[in-house]
């Protein structure tokens, strides 16, 4: 055994040297390319930070005799949760807003699971309330999110229904005399399928629902709804929740359904910034149907951010095993064959593309958001275009990151087909962007 070990040993630290040796070759200081590559000084040392925080924290890193390979699902759903609210508190106790980005960004990188749980609340649940509710809603809604106890999920896709937006079938009657909506599911189809934190854990959901109004339909809107009790977690009356059961990947998130039998809320509960109803059931209509759509934007643009996170960590894994794997004694690096080059340059280059078109479509998108309340005109005229640019760009875009994860497993030869190498789980990982927030065929016939 003692032989074994220096052959390990020796093998370590060659591969260390190649590594080195690779880095101390390039023609420019790999500390700029990594600031830039962070958007800034400032952003780069709190990305810093947030990491070694978290390799520090044994709530959220994942130890070595419990990686997140060899976890059973319920295990991994136990981690998932636990990190979650570590992560949530320690981004309320961060000392300014970039360090809660960074955390929320360092969280992402460590597990798809833990990211998505994550997003799933800020991104959807909370900016969903920020871009469809009023002020007085904002500031009535939002205060909640501070609560740990408060889990919000977003509650779009149906059973029947996932790209037809127009045919959702979950239905919330408005009663003048109580002043209050109720909300159902009136049949199988109408099922609230897909929902990330339905499963166990979500406490409110954010639901979008068609409006029906003394007799008559006005389309869709979005609704608060709770779900769950934040003191036991007990489902509260008129709702039937369940979990989707094992999935591909993102297994430590709980996917679940949401029926609803006559679930009541009040009048102020549907967020009107787009579309008011008064106390009589008087409607105001949207100045245009796709504003009710927006909040897919943004879940478009993030798998761009998908890219740059795990895409980039294949490609990173893939490059690397290129440089310190030799076909035998004397033999030179693979990644100096032809064939492994050509393969992982464009992989390369392409993630630098898709990370400078996140950042544009990042700042075009909040410069959008801010013209929704400042200048109405211009958001409603602009909406169109970056709607469909933003549906092009998830589906060339996740269709090239499924190409890049292949190419990055066969480019580690056998050794790839390992779950400890890591890509076939971000393979697994990555199946629901192709999917997800518009299959890739219908967003592309919208760009077109």
């Amino acid at each position: 055994m003692g032989g074994d070990k220096n052959t390990v040993d020796a093998l370590t630290q060659r591969s260390m040297a190649d590594i080195a040796s690779e880095r101390a070759a390039t023609s420019f200081p790999i500390g700029v390319l990594s600031v830039y590559v962070d958007r800034g000084r400032e952003r780069h040392e709190a990305r810093k930070a947030a990491h070694s925080l978290i390799a520090r924290d044994s709530a959220i890193a994942f130890s070595a005799d419990a990686s997140p390979f060899d976890l059973a699902r319920k295990q991994l759903r136990e981690k998932t949760n636990a990190q979650v609210q570590r992560v949530r508190h320690l981004r309320r106790h961060a000392k300014d807003a970039l360090s809660r980005d960074a955390l929320a960004l360092a969280a992402c990188e460590l597990s798809e699971s833990l990211g998505m749980k994550l997003y799933v609340h800020d991104a959807l649940y909370v900016a969903s309330i920020n871009l469809f509710g009023t002020p007085e809603q904002i500031a009535h809604f939002l205060p909640l999110d501070l609560d740990p106890r408060v889990n919000g999920c977003f509650a779009m896709t149906e059973l029947g229904h996932s790209s037809s937006l127009q045919d959702l079938e979950t239905t919330a009657t408005y009663i003048p005399e109580t002043r209050e909506w109720s909300i159902t599911s009136p049949t199988i189809t109408s099922t609230k399928w897909w929902i990330g934190g339905a499963g166990g854990t979500a406490t409110h959901a954010v639901m979008v629902s068609q409006t029906s109004i003394k007799g008559t339909s006005y389309g869709l809107a979005w609704f608060i709804v709770q779900l769950r009790s934040i003191e036991d977690g007990r489902l509260l009356p008129g709702v039937v929740c369940g979990d989707v059961g094992a999935k591909a990947g993102r297994n430590g998130l709980d996917n679940g359904w949401i029926q609803l039998t006559g679930v009541r809320v009040p009048l102020n509960n549907m967020l009107m910034k787009w579309m008011q109803v008064d106390e009589e059931g008087n409607v105001s209509p949207p100045p245009h149907p796709a504003v009710m759509y927006a909040t897919l934007i943004p879940e478009r643009i993030s798998s761009l951010t998908g890219i740059k996170i795990l895409v980039a960590q294949s490609v990173t894994i893939a490059c690397r095993y290129g440089v310190t794997r030799r076909q035998g004694p004397g033999n030179p690096q693979i990644i100096d064959f032809q064939a492994q080059t050509v393969n992982m340059l464009p992989l390369v280059a392409g993630i630098y593309v898709y990370m400078n078109t996140e950042k544009r479509m990042e700042a075009r998108w909040n410069r959008l958001q801010i013209a929704a309340t400042e200048d109405p005109d211009t958001y409603l005229k602009e909406l169109p275009d970056i709607h469909c640019i933003s549906a092009g760009l998830k589906a060339v875009g996740t269709w090239w990151g499924s190409h890049a994860f292949e190419t990055c497993r066969r480019a580690c030869g056998g050794h790839a087909y390992s779950s400890y190498n890591a890509i076939a789980g971000h393979i697994d990982d990555w199946g629901v962007f192709t999917t997800g927030g518009g299959d890739n065929f219908a967003l592309m016939q919208q760009l077109s």
